[in-house]
């Protein structure tokens, strides 16, 4: 469904988008119209900038070097400058809990989906 229309259906209800964040997902199909909702949560954590991960990834990668010269053998975690966690799933309308999730630690769980016969 096209962003523009569950935006006019949110508001001909008086519900911003903000609002339908906290709406449990049974109802906001029912608002919206659909049978099956799909509802994303994505969260990005920022430890410090690209270069300065870069700059200590760099000085632990010569450390090593001067280590493994030396005949020690030594491993220096490299670092990141961020994280992302991602959750999608997928909604029926006359159910509150997920049919199916994808996560960061699972690929994809499925619940049974509900059968449909169309006339």
């Amino acid at each position: 469904m096209d962003l523009r229309v569950v935006n006019d259906k949110l508001a001909e209800k008086g519900i911003s988008l903000h609002e339908s964040f906290k709406l449990p997902s049974d109802e906001l199909a029912k608002i919206l119209g659909t049978d099956m909702l799909i509802r994303g949560r994505v969260q990005n954590v920022r430890y410090m900038s690209e270069a300065a991960a870069t700059v200590i990834n760099i000085g632990t990668s010569i450390l090593e070097g001067i280590f493994r010269r030396g005949g020690t053998s030594v491993y220096g975690p490299r670092v990141r400058s961020e994280d992302s966690d991602m959750d999608l799933s997928l909604y029926h309308s006359s159910r509150p809990e997920a049919l199916a999730r994808i996560n960061n630690q699972h690929r994809l769980r499925v619940r049974a989906l509900p059968v449909y016969v169309k006339n």
